[in-house]
């Protein structure tokens, strides 16, 4: 059975990834350089709420000059905060698989 994805979905979908993407080496190198997953996770959601916001946007979502992309169920913030929470936690698990 074929399902299809909303406009909105595949591009929050896309925009995931390039944040994933796009911040993982960054987090890598800051973890590397003894900084705690604390320090780093503001940090990161800051950033991967600005990728977000680049990806939404070339997607063709509707922006708004007050309140920015808007979504139905989320918030860019909220998704943001769950990105950097992820990455954090999975590049911590392999520097310690590393180790």
């Amino acid at each position: 059975m074929k399902t299809q994805m909303s406009k909105e979905k595949l591009a929050l979908f896309v925009a995931r990834d390039d944040a994933h993407d796009i911040l993982e080496p960054l987090v890598d190198s800051m973890l590397a350089n003894g900084l705690t997953a604390v320090q780093v996770e503001k940090a990161i959601a800051a950033s991967a709420e600005r990728v977000l916001r680049i990806s939404l946007t070339d997607r063709g979502l509707p922006v708004g000059v007050r309140t920015g992309v808007r979504l139905r169920g989320t918030t860019v913030e909220a998704e943001a905060r769950r990105i950097a929470a992820k990455i954090v936690l999975a590049t911590g698990r392999l520097k310690a698989v590393a180790a």
